[in-house]
């Protein structure tokens, strides 16, 4: 099993989508559960975590968002924590600098 902590970010696949996505890690124990909206609660068997993508989005996070929109395959979420308020699932684009 991956290894993580509350709060953590993670690239997932979820298993009635396609697509990947930016999950936040809500829950460990008794299972392992993930949100990609404020409203979402995906427990075991609703989604594949990417293991590499993660430990990238882990390690620099905007560098990967940058790089996956440049090749045409944006990550999406819905995620509060990553500027979205409307609780809807959007693209997360790359910061401007």
């Amino acid at each position: 099993m991956y290894s993580a902590k509350i709060g953590d970010l993670l690239v997932i696949m979820i298993t009635s989508r396609v697509g990947r996505y930016i999950a936040e890690v809500t829950a460990l124990e008794p299972s392992f559960r993930l949100k990609v909206t404020e409203s979402d609660s995906l427990k075991d068997g609703d989604f594949i975590i990417r293991e590499s993508d993660s430990e990238k989005i882990q390690a620099d996070f905007d560098a990967i968002i940058k790089n996956e929109f440049e090749k045409g395959r944006p990550l999406k979420s819905g995620l509060a924590k990553l500027g979205v308020t409307d609780n809807k699932i959007h693209e997360i684009l790359p910061t401007q600098t």
